[in-house]
């Protein structure tokens, strides 16, 4: 992102580097319930919100409709790590046309920190990306976390078609996780029977 994605001055927040009080602004393409940005120690940070109380479809809590180049899916305890991805453009358009007329609901404490948790990240053409966690067995979307955020937090419900393609695109990961627990318990038995 660069100074000419900028757009009109939206507020002020206080520094999370200084005491000092800094501008916020609107980012070019984006609506500002969604994204926002401050030039600070050099560099230009984007903020996306955490949550929207008036937020009723994922396009409330995502403004990327049309915005994306391509999807990756990582584990939520290594997000550097891409265990698969979507980049067909079209499959790509089509499954996110999809989530942004999803439904939204509440998440609760328990949404956070299982074994099915990974992170979605939607590539952006303007080259940023935004990712929300995904858990597997809820099929739910979602950012932050339950304390970070003043209103109660809500995830988009992913629509069966991004689901399918998440589990297809996890599934090659998946198969060498069970063949790793399978070695380990061949290896216990083995060092058992010794």
């Amino acid at each position: 992102m660069r100074d000419d994605d900028l757009g009109p001055k939206f507020g002020e927040v206080r520094s999370q580097y200084h005491s000092r009080m800094v501008p916020v602004y609107a980012v070019e393409r984006y609506d500002t319930s969604f994204r926002l940005a401050t030039r600070e120690q050099g560099r230009l940070w984007i903020y996306d919100a955490l949550s929207n109380p008036k937020a009723e479809q994922g396009s409330n809590l995502l403004d990327i409709g049309g915005k994306v180049s391509s999807i990756s899916v990582t584990h939520w305890e290594n997000p550097g790590r891409v265990l698969g991805i979507m980049d067909d453009t079209e499959e790509v358009g089509t499954l996110v046309r999809g989530l942004m007329e999803a439904p939204l609901k509440p998440i609760g404490p328990d949404y956070y920190g299982t074994k099915n948790h990974y992170v979605v990240v939607f590539r952006l053409g303007d080259g940023t990306a935004a990712a929300r966690n995904y858990r597997t067995d809820t099929g739910r979307l979602a950012i932050g976390s339950i304390s970070s955020s003043m209103t109660p937090p809500t995830g988009i419900v992913t629509p069966e078609a991004l689901r399918n393609a998440i589990d297809e695109a996890l599934e090659g990961y998946l198969k060498k996780q069970e063949a790793l627990r399978e070695a380990t318990i061949v290896e216990e038995q083995r060092k058992n029977r010794t």
